[in-house]
């Protein structure tokens, strides 16, 4: 496959946002609603207070070491233009996952699918956790869906995710989520299309591989004594950031979900086994962040299993 009319692509949208980054920093150059408790933080551990933590941020420090790092690394002044630069440089790199999975898996996926989401792209000009967390989310989720499952694909998948926690907690779905991906290669030439025999199959087949099971489950209880030790999963403005059921959110779901699927794929979602992994031009919208958080960004974030995952891969029951 010829990849260089993708990369010709991919550096024209590219070319195309980066004027838009260039007025929003312009215009906005200010920090922006939330931002203004994550560039006080970098701002902490840039002066080497790492002691110091605003109780107002929810969400892990991976973010304000990345920052630091980045910036030492590039010899650029602490400023809300050079953080915001972080997240761009962020999107690039989720155009090179995206290629590498072009180029070696689905020659159908285009190189802009995922970074010209509607969902992600804002976030290319704000100081926020998603551009990064949706890229170490992506990255482990290529690692078990493209590589033999095997304890160093499972290891180094569960790596990539573990990394992603440190940027958003809720990633922990979406590592779940990479194991029963590589659980369900294991298992699929077994299965019947049978809902329970095949339910048995999978389970089976994790007992059986429980040494490429074994990380994916260190860092699940890892995860479970943090949410104890934490007193629930946000780690600071517990007030204000509840979990509380939202009836209204099933409806977001439905609709969204009835809007940019084909009305079987809505039906094969809801088969346990429909996690089997085979590559297929994409036929659906691109996608959103890979980050569950909680309230009403749910809606729209659970999307992913049948709009941003079928950009790279199709379910298959």
């Amino acid at each position: 496959m010829n990849i260089v009319p993708e990369v010709a692509l991919a550096a024209i949208g590219v070319s195309i946002f980066k004027p838009y980054f260039d007025q929003a920093n312009e215009l906005v150059n200010y920090t922006f609603i939330d931002e203004i408790f994550h560039v006080n933080q970098v701002k902490e551990y840039w002066n080497g207070n790492f002691d110091s933590w605003d109780p107002k941020i929810t969400t892990p420090p991976g973010l304000y070491y990345l920052a630091v790092w980045w910036l030492r690394l590039t010899g650029l002044e602490l400023s809300i233009a050079n953080l915001r630069l972080l997240n761009f440089v962020g999107g690039v790199l989720l155009i090179i996952t995206t290629l590498v999975v072009k180029k070696y898996h689905n020659p159908g996926l285009s190189a802009l699918s995922l970074f010209s989401s509607p969902l992600l792209t804002i976030y290319y000009s704000l100081f926020y956790t998603d551009i990064w967390s949706t890229l170490l989310v992506v990255q482990s989720y290529v690692v078990t869906a493209c590589w033999k499952p095997t304890l160093t694909s499972a290891a180094t998948s569960c790596l990539i995710g573990s990394i992603s926690l440190l940027f958003r907690q809720t990633n922990i779905v979406w590592l779940a989520f990479a194991l029963a991906v590589i659980v369900d290669k294991l298992a699929k030439d077994n299965y019947r299309n049978i809902l329970q025999y095949d339910m048995g199959v999978f389970v089976r087949k994790a007992f059986a591989n429980w040494r490429i099971v074994t990380p994916y489950a260190m860092v699940l209880i890892a995860f479970i004594n943090f949410v104890i030790s934490n007193g629930g999963i946000t780690m600071g403005d517990k007030e204000n950031h509840v979990i509380k059921q939202l009836d209204g959110t099933i409806h977001h779901i439905r609709d969204l979900c009835g809007s940019h699927c084909r009305p079987d794929s809505i039906v094969r979602a809801a088969v346990f086994h429909s996690t089997t992994v085979v590559l297929e031009t994409p036929s659906s919208a691109s996608g959103r962040p890979f980050s569950v958080t909680i309230g009403i960004r749910v809606s729209m974030e659970l999307l992913v299993v049948k709009v941003s995952i079928p950009s790279l891969f199709q379910l298959r029951v």
